[in-house]
């Protein structure tokens, strides 16, 4: 019963994620349920929601959506982040991963719910802050390594506002880079002998499956239906983390 669970919610967490983020705020915990240490979790997570982003952003790509490569001069920083932040993650007992965990499921969910409605209202072709828009580039990319979960939210934010981009243009962009860091905090762990692979292969087929839906929900404006079940999942899961293992 935890295998299907663990898929249908990865289902779920794929289309989360490509709507807007969060969707790890229910993969982990459910790794965690089918046996996996938090630290584990953590890091096989990430297979998942590497296969996932590369096959959304295939999805923006195939119907026209195709203003990713605006992003990839962020990618850098992002990426020096995210392989320092694995490399924190790494290291930190899976207990301690898991109370922290559970503390920062609960402000992200409420954020989830709200989704980001920022958007950029000024002159299109005005030049965004640089050294600023790569500085929070690079504190994102540390928070995706670390720990993954609400860092699309994180980046819609940065994207929308510091880059002054539009939400549309900001979410294609989002999730390309966080494929590619992803990748890159994935490699690391697997250095460091953290990822169990075949679990992680079940889960990416599902959260694979999830991107490819949310990638059309989002392109139909169907996404609603979604976010107050995320929510109340993340609490359920966030109690029992912290008190009832």
């Amino acid at each position: 019963m935890s295998w299907v669970v663990l898929i249908l919610g990865g289902i779920v967490a794929g289309m989360v994620n490509t709507l807007a983020g969060g969707g790890s705020l229910l993969t982990v915990p459910l790794l965690m349920e089918v046996g996996l240490t938090g630290t584990e979790a953590n890091a096989t997570n990430r297979l998942a929601v590497t296969v996932q982003s590369f096959v959304a952003s295939l999805t923006f790509h195939r119907h026209g959506n195709k203003g990713a490569r605006k992003g990839l001069r962020l990618l850098p920083a992002l990426v020096i982040g995210a392989a320092l932040g694995a490399l924190i993650a790494s290291n930190l007992s899976s207990e301690v991963f898991k109370r922290v965990f559970g503390v920062i499921m609960v402000p992200l969910a409420l954020m989830i719910l709200r989704k980001p409605t920022l958007s950029w209202s000024g002159d299109e072709d005005a030049e965004p802050p640089t050294v600023t828009l790569q500085a929070a580039m690079f504190g994102v990319g540390i928070y995706l390594g670390f720990i993954q979960a609400g860092v699309g939210i994180l980046l819609l934010l940065v994207l929308s506002s510091l880059g002054r981009m539009k939400l549309t243009d900001a979410n294609v962009i989002k999730v390309l880079v966080v494929g590619i860091a992803s990748a890159v905090a994935l490699l690391v762990f697997a250095i460091q002998g953290d990822v169990r692979w075949a679990t992680g292969s079940v889960l990416a087929v599902a959260n694979g499956l999830g991107g490819y839906l949310g990638g059309l929900a989002a392109i139909k404006q169907g996404e609603r239906w979604i976010r107050p079940l995320v929510v109340l999942s993340c609490l359920g899961l966030s109690v029992r983390l912290l008190f009832l293992n």
